[in-house]
């Protein structure tokens, strides 16, 4: 199998490299590129950040209310121009406002930005969901190593032309969305039937959305640290810096992108569930160096530590989300709709929360050390919550399946003496037997093919059997 085979083929090398740019400009945010002749410690650059992030909310809770029509928008030709066109324009408002400082086109480059990362991002999740996490693990990964090679070339430009060249980003993005397969633009839903789930709660997302409250709150949590922790290594200008933190950072999460895609292309995935497991630890590590390291020379060490492992995690919440809103969800898209949700206004928090207690200058806060520490806390709590998660364990490994299959068979024994004499009654074959008590038990299509070892789409005719014949 050659190396586009293995991606997919063409709409996969389409999808890495058409959200490549997406996320190239996304770092483009971050490092401050589109904000020339400002220093790094202005707030300029934060707060238009901040407004992106804040302007995508409206579109995620409109793909809540409305998913169907988003989904239908998504698709629409002539929106994915428009929206690509509007990326861009508002990216060029802000290397105006960054030359003149003009607030007006700060907050119209926010609330244009904004609504194209909102677009853009339902737009390719799409593509990343097509089949669950074998498709995200590669596109999530192989994006965000094209977005470090796509970002080399302006920076070696002049500040004007590279700020330039950055705004044309959502352009090209939205020029590659449009000529990719357009099934590659759509939700693949089951064809399961809901099952309710008598032993959740009724405020729980499970069924519905697929997703745990867990892994939302451990979300939640990881990107309100996220947003903190960007305003010191991205933003401010700590005494050990020389302006260009932002860069460093960023250049250092495409290295590692490339290093992930590579690794999980050798190894088909197969060496996934480590590379999370370390990534996991390694964020936390990070986190935990912060207070020993303020104020010297090797404070950037813990910012590299803590990139390195975010993007790992990085990659992991947009796999596992994938997975649940291909093989879990009744509405695919409101699952991603909600991740996106939780993860905006997350960031907001945490960056609102940095600038004030932090500021804006090259002067650190007295209880630096104590908010870095509750900052460890924090990510320490969102890992447990992540592994207590039953979502993560999809993507983590061998293991964790075989120990879960454990417990399924267990459960699927107490099931078959209670309602195999019923089950009979409907002239179910063996296999539609199994499949019947599964169905029993909540299991999803992806489960269910997993756990007999067959195909899912074998697994739908079955279904369908099922359910005929009851």
């Amino acid at each position: 199998m050659n190396v586009k085979q293995s991606m997919y083929g063409k709409p996969g090398v389409m999808t890495i490299v058409g959200s490549g740019f997406h996320w190239a400009w996304f770092d483009a945010l971050f490092m401050s590129a589109l904000f020339i002749g400002n220093r790094p410690y202005d707030l300029l650059p934060e707060i238009a950040t901040i407004l992106v992030f804040a302007c995508c909310i409206p579109f995620c809770l409109f793909a809540l209310g409305k998913s169907l029509l988003v989904e239908r928008m998504i698709n629409d030709p002539r929106l994915i121009l428009t929206f690509a066109a509007i990326g861009t324009l508002g990216s060029l408002l802000f290397v105006l406002s960054g030359i003149g400082g003009s607030k007006v086109a700060l907050v119209a480059g926010g609330v244009l930005c904004g609504a194209y990362m909102g677009f853009a991002q339902l737009g390719w999740c799409a593509s990343y969901s097509q089949q669950g996490a074998s498709t995200a693990t590669l596109f999530v990964s192989g994006a965000f190593a094209c977005a470090m090679l796509l970002d080399l070339m302006p920076l070696l430009m002049v500040p004007l032309a590279s700020a330039v060249l950055f705004a044309l980003f959502p352009l090209a993005s939205g020029l590659l969305y449009f000529f990719l397969d357009p099934s590659y633009r759509t939700y693949r839903r089951s064809d399961r039937p809901a099952v309710p789930s008598a032993d959740k709660p009724r405020f729980s997302l499970r069924r519905p959305l697929g997703v745990s409250n867990t892994l939302l709150g451990a979300l939640m949590l990881v990107f309100v640290c996220f947003g903190y922790l960007q305003h010191l290594n991205s933003f401010m200008t700590m005494p050990s810096a020389d302006g260009s933190n932002g860069m460093l950072i960023q250049m250092l999460r495409g290295g590692v992108a490339i290093f992930l895609f590579i690794a999980l292309m050798l190894g088909r995935g197969s060496g996934a569930g480590a590379i999370y497991r370390v990534g996991l630890l390694t964020m936390v590590a990070g986190c935990l160096l912060m207070p020993f390291f303020v104020g010297t020379e090797h404070f950037w060490a813990s910012g590299a530590v803590i990139i390195a492992g975010f993007t790992v995690f990085d990659v992991l919440i947009y796999v596992v989300f994938s997975q649940v809103a291909y093989g879990e969800s009744e509405v695919p898209i409101k699952t991603i709709a909600v991740m996106r949700l939780l993860t905006c206004v997350s960031y907001c928090i945490g960056a609102v929360c940095a600038i004030g207690l932090t500021g804006a200058g090259e002067q650190i806060s007295p209880f630096f050390s104590q908010e870095a520490t509750l900052v460890a806390f924090l990510m320490t709590i969102a890992t447990v919550l992540l592994l207590s998660s039953d979502d993560i364990w999809v993507v983590l490994g061998a293991k964790a399946c075989r120990v879960d299959g454990l417990a399924d068979r267990g459960a699927e024994s107490d099931v078959g003496a209670r309602f195999e004499e019923c089950l009979d009654s409907f002239g179910l074959t063996a296999r539609e037997m199994e499949v019947a008590k599964l169905l029993v038990l909540g299991r999803t299509q992806s489960r269910m093919a997993e756990t007999l070892c067959i195909s899912e789409n074998t697994v739908a005719t079955h279904v369908r059997h099922v359910y005929q014949k009851m």
